[in-house]
């Protein structure tokens, strides 16, 4: 099914209205939905919305209220997320750390107790616009063995990095082979993974994503993948106050 843009906008509005998103937040939620689905990352868009309700009925999003600002200096800040949407915890992340940049010159805002924020890219693209670089990382919920493993440690853990410039460049990656947005994709369509993407709970390789999401992931490169996920792991968990590794939900 083809939708325009503005009626797509419509339509997302609409549904996190209807599920009891303030509408302040679905403003926010709804532009970075839809910059997802353009930029061609299904997974992380409209897609995305069943396990958003799912999250809302099982008491792991909060759909009202607001974050609250634990740590608040020149350069940097720490905001609680109190559960709320990713993308508007984000978005408000992202947006004070350009205006304290403007008066710093740089600057670094952690979040926590938040949830899933579609595409990381979205928030570098943010900084590009006020003519900044952005840089922005992520730890998800375990879908990575480490290296040599087969057990799901880590997270997907997305970077993002946007720099300004008259043609636009910017990279939106996972540290492993592939987002786990994509594998629940794969397994909705019915389809196969691309090969030497996952490993099934033995250990063993897989193409079916079903079998890939009982077991792991793998990292992106080998080691080099592993060890920046790793990185990215500790700079959004203990660095942040934030959940890290299994504890991640």
């Amino acid at each position: 099914m083809r939708i325009s843009v503005e009626n797509e906008r419509k339509l997302v509005n609409e549904i996190l209205i209807n599920i009891g998103v303030q509408e302040d937040h679905a403003k926010i939620i709804t532009e970075a939905t839809l910059d997802s689905d353009l930029k061609g990352f299904t997974s992380h868009g409209l897609g995305r919305f069943p396990q958003y309700i799912r999250g809302i009925n099982n008491g792991f999003i909060e759909t009202k209220g607001d974050y609250e600002i634990v740590k608040d200096e020149d350069s940097i800040a720490l905001i609680d997320g109190k559960s709320l949407f990713g993308q508007y915890i984000a978005h408000e992340a992202m947006m004070m750390a350009i205006n304290k940049a403007k008066e710093t010159g740089i600057a670094a805002v952690g979040t926590f107790n938040s949830n899933h924020f579609g595409i990381t890219g979205y928030y570098s693209d943010l900084a590009i616009r006020h003519d900044m670089i952005g840089i922005v990382i992520c730890n998800t919920e375990p879908g990575v063995a480490p290296l040599g493993g087969k057990k799901a440690i880590l997270g997907t853990n997305p970077i993002a990095i946007g720099i300004p410039s008259e043609t636009y460049i910017a990279v939106d990656m996972a540290t492993a082979v592939s987002a786990r947005g994509k594998i629940l994709e794969a397994k909705r369509k019915g389809v196969e993974i691309p090969p030497n993407t996952a490993i099934d709970k033995d250990g063993n390789p897989t193409t079916d994503p079903e079998a890939a999401l009982e077991g792991s992931i793998l990292p992106f490169g080998g080691v080099k993948g592993y060890a920046l996920s790793f990185m990215i792991e500790i700079m959004c968990g203990p660095l942040v106050n934030a959940a890290f590794c299994t504890h991640v939900t």
